[in-house]
């Protein structure tokens, strides 16, 4: 009797291979870069991380915050400028005391019928519709006299919004200033303010308006014989600053 024949043995598993395989799909899913070595050429295998392009949220949120305006809720008499130490404060309900060329200014006048009268009362109708127009919310008017003979006169003119009171000023220098020819000019300090130099029965007038945020200030300045232009100067920029 034949032996039989003898089993052939079990193929044995490349343990090796399966370890490498599996330690390369490992390093590929990581993203890091693996040479594969054979006998062949050698082949690189890598993997990209792409960067998410920034959110709309995220680009709004770096852009800087527009500032926002607000209108000036306290007395419009704490922004004047105070009567100077030495000046006499006059009485606006006293005709002679409160008469720039004719015009006569009274306690019991409204803001706007006090404004409009300051600039022109000849045509105080006509100034009184335009400041209605673009939003004359109030205003307050100082008085003084110095002792150089300058009578100094200063009305502040709150507007509802800031571009009313721009749209204001620009009527009031192309109707109001623009009538006196004798001279004008620009006053880069307040805001570019329009100021003229007029002349009138001997008493030399200076006005001035100019505009910050929400106000329109009218600063008139009149002295006989002859003008003061560095106390309209002085007297403008401290009002200018003095607004919000």
């Amino acid at each position: 009797m034949l032996d039989p024949s003898p089993t052939p043995p079990s193929p044995r598993r490349p343990v090796g291979l399966l370890i490498t395989v599996g330690v390369i799909a490992a390093l590929l899913a990581a993203g890091i870069v693996v040479r594969v070595l054979g006998d062949g050429p050698s082949t690189t295998a890598s993997a990209t991380a792409t960067t998410p392009a920034p959110t709309t949220e995220a680009a709004t949120a770096s852009a800087s915050p527009t500032p926002t305006w607000s209108a000036y809720t306290g007395e419009l008499t704490d922004l004047l400028v105070p009567v100077p130490a030495g000046a006499r404060a006059t009485h606006i309900s006293v005709a002679s005391e409160g008469q720039q060329q004719g015009i006569t200014i009274t306690d019991d006048m409204t803001d706007i019928a006090r404004s409009a009268t300051l600039m022109s009362s000849m045509r105080n109708a006509q100034l009184q519709e335009l400041l209605k127009r673009d939003g004359y919310v109030r205003g307050a008017t100082r008085m003084w006299a110095d002792q150089a003979s300058n009578l100094v006169t200063l009305d502040v003119m709150a507007f509802d919004r800031p571009a009313g009171a721009g749209a204001f000023l620009t009527s009031a220098r192309d109707d109001i200033l623009g009538i006196h020819s004798e001279r004008h000019d620009v006053m880069t300090e307040v805001n570019d303010g329009w100021w003229v130099e007029y002349v009138v029965d001997g008493d030399y007038q200076l006005r001035l308006l100019f505009s910050k945020n929400e106000f329109v200030v009218h600063l008139w300045i009149s002295r006989p014989g002859t003008t003061n232009v560095e106390l309209l100067r002085t007297v403008a920029v401290d009002q200018f600053q003095r607004l919000p």
